[in-house]
């Protein structure tokens, strides 16, 4: 019995679907969609009470406020906007390499998906005859006109169309450094080295 425990354990632990950890982060970014919304909702309803009161003569509490509280409702949808987008381009980003990678099952390839460590996860780790690999996988932009490419030590998101050692092209760059997945990939690949 307490092996069978163990192996449930680990396989609700360990095995994951592409881009399941990413959903932790598109939840709490609903949540605050769903108070910054609610907010909206309450503040307005105040508004319009506040003017149907003054209208009568009464005068209960203030409207700055009631503006104050309003913004602060917009401020939560927006933040919760931000976080549902950039979780949910990340959940997409891991299912496209996953889909990627299903054809090295055919070659005796095993795909971990999502192994979660401390405060970290592993997207991938890819086990096989040509040995054990880590990726990390970044979708930082939704337009299939953009390039990443390796520069002066970092990875940089582009214009497709420019030659990526151009004056121009270092204007437009911006630089994936939050995390730099370059590190990122580094300290996973040590963690697993550790497991191993």
């Amino acid at each position: 019995m307490f092996k069978r425990l163990r192996k449930t354990y680990f396989a609700r632990a360990v095995l994951h679907t592409a881009g399941q950890s990413n959903q932790i982060g598109i939840n709490k970014g609903l949540v605050f969609l769903g108070i910054g919304f609610g907010g909206i909702i309450t503040s307005t309803l105040l508004i319009l009470l506040y003017i149907t009161l003054t209208a009568f003569g009464f005068v209960v509490f203030t409207v700055p406020a009631l503006f104050v509280f309003l913004i602060l409702s917009i401020v939560l949808m927006q933040r919760g906007y931000n976080y549902v987008n950039s979780y949910w381009q990340g959940k997409e980003g891991e299912r496209y390499v996953r889909d990627e990678l299903e054809y090295l099952i055919k070659k005796d390839y095993e795909i971990i998906n999502d192994v979660p460590g401390n405060k970290f996860n592993v997207d991938f780790i890819l086990i096989g005859p040509g040995g054990v690999y880590v990726i990390e996988v970044k979708n930082p932009t939704k337009t299939k006109d953009a390039k990443i490419v390796y520069q002066d030590g970092m990875l940089y998101v582009g214009p497709k169309d420019m030659d990526s050692k151009s004056d121009a092209f270092k204007k437009f760059r911006r630089a994936l450094n939050k995390p730099n997945p370059l590190e990122q990939v580094r300290m996973t690949t040590e963690w697993v080295r550790r497991l191993l």
